[in-house]
This record gives C-alpha cells, structure tokens and sequence, in this order.
C-alpha cells in the first residue's frame, strides 16, 4: 500500500489558513462579541470600545512594512512567534484590563504584534510558494478570516454567557 504524503504547498497553504484565521479570524473578526457585556460590566460605552477594534485594525495594517522587513532580514519563524507571544499577552492584559486606556494601549500592543503573522507572512509565503495560483491561493487562506470569525463568535458568545467576557478573552 502506497503512502499518501501532503506536497509542500498543500501544507504551506494549510499553515498559511491557521495563520490568516488566527491573527484576523479571531483577533478581528470575532472581537464584537465582548463589547456589549464589557460595555455594561464596565460602564464604558460600546463605541469607545469598538474603538480598541479599530485601533487592532490599523496597527495590523500600518505595521505591516515593518513585520514584512524583519521577517525577511531575521528569521522568519521567530518574528512570527514574537508577533504570537505579543498578540496573546495583549489580548490575556484585556481580560484584566478596566480602563478604557488600557484597552487601547492593548490594542495596539496586539495590532503590532498580530502584523507579525497577518498578512504580511501571508503575503510573503503565498508570493514564494505559489506562482501560478498565488489568487486561488490568497482567496482561499481570506475566506477562513470570515468562516473562523462566524464559527468563533458564537463560541465566544457563550463562553461569555456562560463565565465572563473576561474569560472569553482568556479562551
């Protein structure tokens, strides 16, 4: 019996899914599930909260040159554990957090580091990886940030139904 073994650029491509669905999937797209319970747990209003979201947007997108510089020039998989370890510490600082200035500062300490394993590592290894598919390849890994995201939200909605928005963000 002959011996099924995955080629490269399949698990490239599958790598490249868990990353997209991790940093933008749950990191963005599932963020609003907490402002509501933070909102009134905390008595701050759910604009300014959402406002952490966007924050965690931008630094994603403005720092993106920068994560896709040291990603080239240091290696590649450290970088992108930094970005992992400064992306959970953030968000794990969120569920202690009561101010609304800790929640930014939050913020962008996890927009920052989620460039590190967003789009630019995407964009990179799909660009190495796939030369004739990089669309087929970029449109697959995109569309797991809205299937991770919708499966994710209401995970997270009972989690913190059930415990705390605090401890949704520690799961």
């Amino acid at each position: 019996m002959e011996k099924t073994v995955l080629k490269p650029y399949v698990l490239i491509l599958i790598a490249v899914i868990g990353m997209i669905a991790s940093s933008i999937g749950i990191v963005q797209n599932a963020a609003g599930v907490f402002f509501l319970p933070m909102s009134q747990s905390l008595g701050l209003g759910m604009g300014a909260l959402a406002f952490s979201a966007t924050l965690t947007n931008l630094l994603t997108g403005f720092s993106s040159p920068i994560a896709m510089r040291l990603l080239k020039r240091y290696s590649f998989v450290h970088v992108m554990r930094l970005g992992i370890v400064g992306a959970s510490l953030a968000t794990l600082g969120m569920a202690f957090s009561t101010q609304l200035w800790q929640f930014y500062t939050l913020a962008i300490i996890r927009g920052f580091s989620s460039s590190f394993f967003a789009l630019a590592p995407v964009v990179y290894l799909i660009g190495n990886w796939f030369e004739a598919k990089q669309g087929l390849a970029m449109g697959l890994a995109m569309s797991f940030t809205g299937i991770f995201g919708a499966i994710l939200s209401p995970v997270l909605n009972q989690v913190i139904q059930v415990t705390s928005w605090q401890m949704g963000y520690v799961v």
